[in-house]
């Protein structure tokens, strides 16, 4: 198991990591209310003044888990 810092420069990287940050949330949690992922785009893509956020992803291989 590799841990890394998402590339928020990387568009595929991105959606990856929301992709699967959305099924992993949604595994037990059908209905659960999480952020879409335009409003991911621009939270990672554009970080407000107040609040810095890192983003990590977990990698097993070549696959993002």
């Amino acid at each position: 198991m590799d841990i890394r810092e998402l590339d928020t420069t990387d568009p595929d990287a991105r959606r990856r990591w929301y992709d699967v940050q959305d099924r992993s949330a949604r595994a037990d949690r059908p209905y659960a209310l999480l952020q879409a992922f335009d409003a991911f785009e621009v939270s990672a893509t554009q970080p407000g003044p107040y609040a810095e956020r890192v983003r990590f992803e977990a990698h097993d291989g070549d696959r993002l888990v």
